[in-house]
């Protein structure tokens, strides 16, 4: 039997409506809010992104963390920072921040899309998340949208999907659950490391702007942080930065080691979750879902990481699939 078939069918089985929680509130920003309200909206509501609307009510975008470095990355036009450069950032619209963009599509989608419809977004890199809108997708207005859904939503869903293959209510055949076991029972080594994109890395010397600086420069989503060895000490991305705007007393934070901001700030991020090359993919996919992590590094019996696995990566190799 070919391999994506079953899946096929198990994820047009799936509709967006059944894997997100409607009482789920959509957090947004407005076309012409500062990046400082949405830096506020974002902590509030503990999200690393939201999407954007004009005061017609109209979706416009979503925006996100990097969105914002990215932005103020191209302001500032060097790898350092100036505090009256960047409160000139932080009080910049929306707008600006949504025009020199380079994140998420908006994609529109109804309630009853499958998972199998959206994949193909999703594995493609064209977006991270999309709206689920009550009727006619093309009714661009607030009121038409009622969900987010994210690729965590997604991969969550489709782990449920495989963790209760065999339950009397499943409505795929004991070969096609036969097939998709075979495939989970396979190393990440043969499945996931081919289609895995550029690593990027840095010491544990530098600083939260180097990491910054970093980011920018290579377009990755995060970095390992690295002890003198080489070994993998801790990861750095833009959610560890959540909740910050580095205004007056937070502005020395720039300058701070990294390690130690991450200590004060997000101790989490010293602990990144690691698999080796011959760990399957049924037990990845269980430390994304049970950890709630975006990413997890592969490393050697030394410590010493080759490969970093990202949600994308995992819907790509997903989608590669069916």
């Amino acid at each position: 039997m070919e391999m994506g078939k079953p899946l096929r069918g198990a994820f047009a089985k799936t509709l967006l409506d059944q894997i997100v929680e409607v009482d789920r509130k959509i957090v947004y920003v407005g076309f012409g809010d500062s990046v400082i309200e949405s830096l506020s909206v974002l902590s509030e509501n503990k999200i690393l992104s939201a999407p954007v609307a004009d005061i017609k009510g109209r979706w416009l975008g979503f925006v996100d963390l990097i969105a914002i470095l990215k932005f103020a990355y191209k302001k500032q036009g060097r790898d350092d920072v100036d505090l009256e450069v960047w409160r000139e950032i932080m009080h910049a619209e929306m707008s600006q921040v949504l025009r020199t963009a380079t994140g998420d599509s908006l994609i529109f989608c109804t309630k009853e899309s499958s998972l199998l419809q959206i994949l193909p977004f999703f594995g493609g890199g064209v977006a991270h998340r999309c709206l689920v809108a009550v009727s006619d997708p093309k009714v661009n207005v607030l009121y038409n949208a009622y969900k987010i859904v994210s690729q965590i939503d997604v991969i969550v869903a489709m782990y449920d999907m495989v963790k209760n293959m065999s339950s009397k209510d499943n409505l795929l055949s004991p070969s096609e659950i036969g097939v998709i076991a075979s495939i989970l029972s396979r190393a990440v080594s043969e499945t996931m490391l081919p289609m895995c994109k550029k690593m990027a890395t840095m010491t544990d010397t530098k600083t939260v702007l180097d990491a910054v600086s970093t980011l920018m420069r290579t377009g990755v989503s995060c970095l390992g942080i690295l002890d003198l060895e080489g070994k993998l000490c801790a990861n750095f991305s833009s959610s560890d930065l959540k909740g910050l705007r580095f205004l007056d007393d937070e502005f020395f934070l720039f300058k701070r080691n990294v390690i130690e901001f991450l200590f004060s700030y997000s101790p989490l991020s010293l602990k990144p979750v690691t698999i080796s090359p011959e760990t399957t993919l049924e037990t990845m996919l269980e430390l994304v879902v049970t950890k709630k992590i975006h990413r997890i590094w592969v490393v050697s019996a030394d410590g010493k990481p080759s490969h970093v696995i990202t949600l994308t990566d995992i819907l790509q190799f997903i989608n590669s699939l069916t």
